[in-house]
């Protein structure tokens, strides 16, 4: 309802930024923003159905508020980001089931955001999460099931699932993750109907 918090990780607060209602938000480092190296975070902007950009100092961890890409969804939601090699994505969806996918381009007057994608479920989705290494999306239908699908701007939409909503993964499915030690990877789901977190290998 108020902004973006940015916090140590011993859980105190460094800045608030007053970006408005934003909601879920994600990090990828090694980017650039008006060709100086930079790290960067978007969230999804629920007030102007948006993706909100903020540059991120690789040095001092300072935050501060850059661009704002205007989506073609009517009720943003969920957000994750996607990194291949140097090239930098977004996956924004909207409650309705509709997901767009778009590159963030660096320029001189800033960041810009291109389309290059679009695909849907069948009701609310919300948390995704993106595995740059495997090059895998896995997305979140809150009251059904975790999906997943190739990452890739040009690759087919056809999803696959991971694991349905029941005993163990009760809706609503909300945020997830990639945790990544080595050359093993963990997908992380919060299940809220039970208060708790199911871990795929």
């Amino acid at each position: 309802q108020q902004g973006l918090m940015v916090y140590n990780l011993k859980g105190e607060l460094l800045q608030s930024l007053p970006a408005g209602r934003v909601n879920n938000v994600d990090v990828r480092q090694g980017f650039s923003h008006r060709g100086r190296p930079i790290d960067i975070a978007a969230a999804s902007q629920r007030d102007r159905h948006a993706i909100s950009l903020f540059a991120i100092d690789p040095a001092t961890g300072t935050v501060t508020t850059a661009e704002e890409i205007e989506t073609g969804l009517t009720d943003v939601y969920g957000l994750c980001m996607y990194q291949q090699a140097s090239e930098v994505y977004v996956f924004i969806n909207d409650q309705d089931g509709r997901f767009e996918q778009w590159q963030i381009k660096d320029s001189p007057q800033g960041w810009r955001g291109q389309l290059r994608r679009r695909f849907s479920v069948q009701s609310q989705p919300e948390g995704c999460a993106a595995d740059d290494q495997q090059q895998r999306l896995f997305i979140g239908e809150e009251d059904v099931a975790v999906w997943t699908l190739d990452a890739a701007p040009d690759a087919p939409t056809a999803m696959q699932q991971v694991a349905a909503v029941g005993d163990w993964l009760v809706a609503d499915i909300e945020g997830m993750d990639i945790y990544r030690r080595g050359d093993q990877a963990w997908l992380v789901v919060s299940s809220q109907g039970n208060d708790s977190y199911v871990v795929f290998n």
